[in-house]
């Protein structure tokens, strides 16, 4: 193996700590290594693997505390980025461990476009979970269409006229932090910014046009219930 004797001791040791070999030692012979059979490698990956997840788990539980001590120290704001479809996913779930009512701008059709199916099941689960939102939806034709069927038990929505057709983003604000879902059916984006200032700035903007929309009653009459944001 070319490498100095003490070296070889010192890789067989962490190599035997992770048995991945097997020391054989016997009074008055030369000590030998055994590898361990294969398959202890995909054991130990899978550990690994596990003890990762533990500790994303314990973090994710602590992390929106540290956040805020952090943010409040004068630190700043925290930015998670995400890509396509998996990060669609990831910035919904994050809105389910929401403590408070989310708050939210909704380009309906462009949801209905990109993430139909994830999106139906996102509205389940935060049903489950009795998470309340508010939403302020572009007052269109479309819109007003799945208004006409629109499950609200956990979601007050309100309509806004637009002066030309919405961004086809997703905006929601909740426990803190401000959610943005670019939905380009390409390339969605997602972000995540982590800030009590930024988020209560654009709740106070919610609020604004909030008591200034129509609510959904007078522009959507009753129907069979459909799965919306």
């Amino acid at each position: 193996a070319k490498v100095s004797r003490t070296l070889a001791y010192k890789v067989f040791a962490e190599l035997a700590a992770l048995g991945l070999i097997e020391k054989k030692e016997e009074p008055g012979k030369v000590a030998t290594f055994v590898a361990a059979h294969p398959l202890k490698l995909k054991e130990i990956i899978e550990k690994r693997e596990q003890e990762a997840k533990d500790a994303l788990s314990a973090l994710e539980d602590v992390l929106p505390r540290m956040t805020a001590e952090y943010n409040i120290a004068g630190g700043k704001p925290g930015i998670e980025f995400f890509e396509g479809m998996d990060g669609i996913a990831k910035v919904l779930d994050d809105t389910l461990t929401a403590k408070e009512v989310i708050y939210t701008y909704a380009d309906l059709k462009a949801i209905d476009d990109v993430y139909r199916d994830l999106n139906k099941d996102y509205l389940e689960k935060r049903k489950r979970r009795s998470i309340e939102k508010r939403g302020i939806l572009a007052d269109t034709s479309f819109t007003r269409k799945m208004l006409a069927g629109y499950d609200t038990e956990v979601t007050d929505s309100r309509l806004v006229k637009y002066d030309h057709e919405p961004s086809k983003t997703v905006i929601q604000m909740y426990d803190g932090k401000t959610s943005y879902i670019v939905m380009d059916r390409k390339d969605p984006v997602s972000i995540i910014v982590h800030d009590p200032f930024i988020t209560a700035s654009n709740r106070a903007i919610f609020e604004v046009v909030w008591d200034h929309a129509a609510p959904v009653s007078s522009a959507a009459g009753s129907g069979t219930r459909s799965n919306t944001a």
